[in-house]
């Protein structure tokens, strides 16, 4: 079908591992690259300035390789991560076709889950337990319980700010239907 993926994660975290040792490879001609230049530095001549341009041109290069693939060591290794997040592979290293149907019901999955979690009530327990036990209870305890009740309100403000997000990305990507 036209709006099947294919993803073999195992191929991709094959050519990041590539990438990595390039990288590593890279690494180690700089520093014989730099063991050369440390030898001719105290010769003089010709041959030894056309030498150390070569070194120049070539240190310069190998720089702008190595931001290259530092790059796309991170753009690899951000699209496995988010499509991890979307689409969990049965078997890393086979190919997986996956319809994007499928990523827009794990999309509206995840928008349950969180209408979920911000409905549920913000005080679970815990305002019996103030109101009714309150002289029994120390304030070292009554503290907690504040902090405590101070954490889950900041958590569900996560969640919320979190699907409000989520949603608006949604509602972009889709062209303003959600």
């Amino acid at each position: 079908m036209k709006s099947d993926l294919k993803i073999n994660y195992g191929v991709l975290r094959d050519i990041r591992d590539s990438v990595s040792i390039y990288k590593t490879a890279l690494e180690n001609m700089k520093t014989s690259v730099a063991t050369i230049d440390e030898a001719i530095s105290n010769s003089s001549g010709e041959a030894v300035s056309a030498l150390n341009e070569k070194v120049e041109d070539f240190s310069s290069e190998m720089s702008s390789c190595g931001t290259e693939l530092e790059d796309l060591e991170t753009v690899i290794d951000g699209f496995i991560t988010k499509m991890t997040e979307f689409i969990k592979p049965v078997v890393e290293d086979k190919m997986m076709r996956v319809d994007s149907t499928d990523i827009s019901c794990n999309m509206d999955s995840i928008i349950s889950a969180c209408e979920y979690v911000q409905n549920l009530p913000s005080k679970v327990g815990t305002w019996v337990a103030k109101s009714e036990f309150a002289s029994m209870a120390s304030e070292e305890k009554i503290r907690a319980e504040e902090n405590n009740d101070a954490k889950l309100a900041e958590i569900r403000w996560l969640i919320y700010n979190t699907y409000i997000v989520f949603i608006n990305n949604l509602n972009y990507k889709n062209g303003g239907i959600l």
